[in-house]
Parts: C-alpha cells; sequence; structure tokens
C-alpha cells in the first residue's frame, strides 16, 4: 500500500477541436466552395464526389487551426480570441495549395484566392461549432 493518494486525471476527451476542425473543416469548406462556384444542384453524389479532394486541399489547413486552437485553449485564452486567430490562420494556411501554381504561372488573376475565405470560413465555422458543442458560449 502507497501512503500517497491517487490523483484522478482528467479524461481525454476524444474529440478535441483538433479532431473536430480535421473532420469537419474540409466538408464546410467543400459545401462553401461548391455554393461560391454556383453549382446547382447540390446533389448527395456532387458532395461525395468531392470529399476525397476537399480532404486533400484541406487536411493540412484544418491541422494546423486544430492544432493551434488547441495550443491557446491550453494557455487559457478566451473563445473569441481563439475564433479570430482561427480564421486568421485559416485565411493564412488557405493560401497553401495556390501559391505554387501562383509562382509557377499557371494560374493568374485573383480567382483562386477564393481559397483562402473558403478556409477562413470553413475553419471559424468548425470552431464556432466545435465551442457551441462544448458550451463556452453562454
Amino acid at each position: 500500500m502507497s501512503s500517497y493518494p491517487l490523483v484522478a486525471r482528467e479524461p481525454r476527451r476524444w474529440l478535441s477541436s483538433v479532431w473536430f476542425v480535421i473532420l469537419l473543416g474540409p466538408p464546410i469548406g467543400e459545401i462553401l466552395m461548391l455554393w461560391l462556384l454556383v453549382e446547382y444542384p447540390l446533389t448527395i453524389a456532387l458532395f461525395l464526389s468531392a470529399l476525397p479532394v476537399a480532404y486533400r486541399i484541406g487536411f493540412v489547413p484544418a491541422l494546423m487551426v486544430g492544432l493551434s486552437d488547441r495550443w491557446l485553449a491550453k494557455r487559457g485564452k478566451g473563445v473569441r480570441f481563439r475564433l479570430l486567430t482561427g480564421m486568421m490562420l485559416g485565411a493564412t494556411t488557405g493560401l497553401l495549395p495556390v501559391v505554387p501554381l501562383y509562382t509557377l504561372g499557371v494560374v493568374q488573376g485573383l480567382y483562386p484566392a477564393i481559397f483562402c475565405l473558403v478556409s477562413a470560413a470553413a475553419a471559424f465555422l468548425s470552431l464556432a461549432i466545435h465551442a457551441i458543442s462544448q458550451r463556452h458560449f453562454r
């Protein structure tokens, strides 16, 4: 028998902000992108056929936004600050797939920069849904 009391650790939540953003960010971004590109009707077949591409393009930005949100949450930052930081980081990382295309001269103009807006909105929405599900907003 040990004289030290057992310290109960807080159970890890399997659905932390990292997993929440990774699972919800790319589909939200896909829906927003299809909506902005005026792809009507938005059917299940269209959604499912574009889902692998959405995860291929949006996995790294979603991972970076989720990790930064978890890091900020551990440091005790507020929900509004985390939402704003996640949105700005989402906008920045949303340009990652487009930068090589701009440098090679494959694309021109500002139309491909729509990834920036879509990833910022997807990061904001997925983090906001996570905050609401964790009851951070009263």
